[in-house]
């Protein structure tokens, strides 16, 4: 690498090749400085180099067989990258494990004298990956079930920003396009159901929708993302008859309660200048063996306070306001 007053300036010439065979996982990880435990695999790979710093050419191609990955085994996977002119392209990529197969295509188009600044397009899609058989699952969740499939299409731009007097990477999305399902969730031996969400860009605004069955109740939820720094959103969800008893199991809270939960949630803001609100009802409610008719709860969100607007509990003839 040509170095500038010690430095690889953008201009600088860039060579090198690398050949891999039967390598370990773990070793290449440890050698790079990163955490290696729960990592093992042979690893092969043969890399040429070659154009400036900042404009890269070449290809690079990796696999790395009967392995694992933070202790969950795989059988193979794979990796091809191309490096032209102002492009690093991913024309094919995977991992196919027990669980199922990951695939992934993505497109980094930068200017020559920048490596750091471009656009981004990442293309994600799984066949139905199976949570019985994913270990981390059952680690904290024996007796767990289930199937997932996702597709993704992400587009966005790679800057440098100025923060706290430093100049930043940001990245920033303009599109997402995605799609995902679950599909008889057990955990700890209990139903949970489906769920079902996706999402689509509109003139520089992300919609998206989510509808589940969880645990017996019904769950919706609308919203809309600005694509602008921020991210400022604008979110409605809807709760009707959801088990409580479930949502505790599911929290690993051991509190003595059962009940059915209804309710709306509107939310708007970005995540540093939160605003919305709450209205929630418990129905057939029974908190330590205390049978309760109803309790409701009414909240304010702002930026820096959460209001109770009100709270009422009602068992026979008593009243708690």
């Amino acid at each position: 690498v040509g170095l500038q007053n010690w430095n690889p300036t953008p201009t600088q010439p860039l060579a090198a090749d690398i050949s891999v065979r039967n390598g370990d996982l773990a070793d290449l990880l440890a050698l790079a400085g990163q955490p290696s435990a729960g990592y093992s695999g042979a690893v092969s790979t043969v890399t040429h180099v070659a154009g400036t710093v900042g404009n890269p050419q070449g290809n690079a191609s990796l696999q790395v067989v009967n392995g694992t990955l933070r202790d969950e085994p795989f059988e193979r996977g794979e990796l091809q990258i191309n490096l032209s002119d102002g492009l690093i392209a991913i024309p094919s990529a995977f991992i196919a494990s027990p669980i199922g197969r990951v695939e992934m295509t993505a497109e980094y188009r930068h200017p020559r004298e920048s490596f750091f600044t471009g656009q981004v397009h990442v293309h994600v899609q799984t066949t139905t990956l199976n949570l019985g058989q994913l270990r981390a699952v059952q680690k904290q969740r024996p007796n767990s079930a289930g199937t997932i499939q996702l597709s993704t299409d992400v587009e966005g731009t790679l800057a440098p920003v100025a923060s706290n007097g430093k100049d930043e990477t940001s990245f920033l999305v303009s599109s997402v396009i995605a799609s995902s399902s679950a599909r008889g969730l057990k955990f700890q031996g209990e139903s949970y159901g489906d769920i079902d969400a996706f999402a689509r860009t509109n003139a520089r605004t992300v919609d998206y929708h989510l509808t589940s069955n969880f645990a017996g109740g019904e769950i919706r939820v609308n919203g809309s993302t600005q694509l602008v720094r921020g991210y400022p959103t604008t979110a409605d969800a809807t709760i009707a008859r959801l088990p409580i008893e479930r949502l505790l199991v599911l929290a690993k809270q051991e509190i003595p309660a059962r009940g059915l939960l209804s309710g709306s949630v509107h939310a708007s803001g970005t995540l540093e200048n939160p605003q919305g609100g709450g209205d929630l009802v418990l129905d057939r409610t029974v908190i330590y063996d205390e049978p309760i008719d109803k309790v409701q709860l009414q909240l304010a969100i702002q930026p820096k306070r959460v209001d109770v607007t009100q709270f009422a509990a009602v068992a026979g003839p008593s009243r708690l306001e």
